[in-house]
């Protein structure tokens, strides 16, 4: 008998780990919190941002890091939702690129941004294209 099989056996044990780490340190991101409305969330903030720009990042956020938007908070910092997805290879960051290329914004600025500030830049932006 090869090794053959116990080398599978091993490629899908460590493939198994990786998901399942990738999911638990996604999971610690949002851990003890409850669905809330981008609605309510939007009445602490409502002095700095618009509410089209709020809802266009968290469910940008979410979609890219397969996260319930309404478990995100504007005070989140986007480097630990990148963080967290180092587990899995940079799938979510990649899709969260894509998706702030296509909102015209800078790729380089979304590690250094909360969820709030990323949704007043993506507000100005829409401004000045306007």
């Amino acid at each position: 008998m090869g090794g053959g099989p116990i080398f599978l056996v091993l490629i899908f044990c460590g493939a198994a780990a990786v998901a399942f780490f990738g999911w638990v340190s996604r999971l610690h991101l949002v851990a003890d919190r409850k669905p809330v409305d981008v609605d309510d969330l939007y009445l602490s903030v409502s002095s700095k941002v618009d509410i089209a720009a709020l809802r266009a990042v968290m469910r940008g956020v979410g979609e890219s890091y397969s996260i319930n938007p309404e478990l995100i908070r504007p005070e989140d910092p986007l480097s630990g939702f990148i963080k967290a997805d180092s587990w899995l290879l940079g799938a979510g960051t990649e899709r969260l690129n894509e998706w702030l290329a296509d909102n015209r914004l800078d790729a380089h600025l979304a590690s250094s941004l909360t969820v709030l500030e990323l949704a007043q830049a993506l507000e100005d932006s829409r401004r000045s294209s306007n």
